[in-house]
């Protein structure tokens, strides 16, 4: 699954994120693949605030740590792995 330019466009407060990241953990299946794409401009870190912690387990990807930064953009991607 892609979450790719919602947390911090219109999916904005932590209780926001927390609801949109328990929703994704209820439709993936355990061992489930999420990649998630925001912006540090837009919103605090939600895996540093631990709105991952208990549903998904940061995982790396395609050869790729499970987060990956871009020097010229505010974009970050995550990977995580269902929890089940």
């Amino acid at each position: 699954m892609i979450c790719n330019g919602i947390l911090g466009y219109g999916v904005d407060s932590s209780a926001q994120q927390q609801q949109a990241i328990a929703a994704m953990a209820r439709i993936l299946r355990p061992g489930g693949r999420l990649l998630v794409g925001w912006n540090t401009d837009k919103i605090d870190d939600p895996v540093a605030a631990g709105l991952f912690a208990g549903l998904f387990t940061e995982a790396p990807f395609a050869g790729h740590p499970s987060r990956v930064r871009f020097h010229e953009a505010t974009h970050v991607y995550d990977s995580f792995t269902r929890k089940g």
